[in-house]
């Protein structure tokens, strides 16, 4: 018992100190040039790097299922999302990146829930984490924007069903369908 403890110890000091390095490396003096407080630069850089690392995770299920336009849809978002690091060189406010890295998520959600079924879709429930994630990166009334902007979204992929609007589900096979849904829980 102990050994494991350890071992899970020293692979989260492990975690620490690459997300600290690779912090580093992409904020630079971020927070020095706009006046922004080290810790919390360094949060939302540690946010950012996490997406990503999800965002990777998911775009293997999509290679595993063969699902095609779901792999183009999340190397476009990696590849947004890897190149808006570099607003970590301007003087870009941090409520305008946040947004960005969020706008960024937000398409790719919808897109992947658009084709893989809707309202039905086994990845509609991500959008909930774009006003989770806003409301730990922005301030309150940007949380409720973003918030209304998924309240939106549901309500469209609602309404498309209801007026079956959408009928394409990518995701052909059943199995597929209920192992996203076990993923997601």
């Amino acid at each position: 018992m102990k050994l494991s403890s350890k071992i899970k110890g020293r692979t989260k000091k492990q975690i620490q100190r690459l997300y600290e390095f690779v912090c580093t490396k992409i904020l630079n003096d971020y927070h020095k040039i706009n006046g922004y407080q080290k810790e919390y630069v360094q949060f939302v850089c540690k946010v950012l790097i996490t997406t990503i690392s999800f965002s990777l995770v998911f775009e293997l299920g999509f290679i595993v299922m063969h699902f095609i336009e779901g792999i183009v849809v999340m190397t476009i978002m990696i590849t947004l999302l890897c190149l808006s690091i570099f607003l970590f060189r301007t003087k870009t406010k941090l409520t305008l990146i946040n947004n960005i890295h969020l706008c960024i998520c937000g398409a790719g959600i919808f897109t992947n829930t658009l084709l893989t079924g809707g309202i039905l879709s086994p990845i509609l429930p991500w959008l909930i984490v774009l006003p989770f994630i806003a409301s730990f990166l922005l301030k309150n009334i940007y949380s409720w924007v973003w918030v209304c902007i998924t309240v939106l979204l549901i309500s469209f992929f609602s309404y498309a069903n209801y007026f079956n609007l959408i009928g394409l589900n990518r995701i052909q096979d059943l199995s597929y369908f209920k192992l996203f849904y076990f993923a997601n829980i």
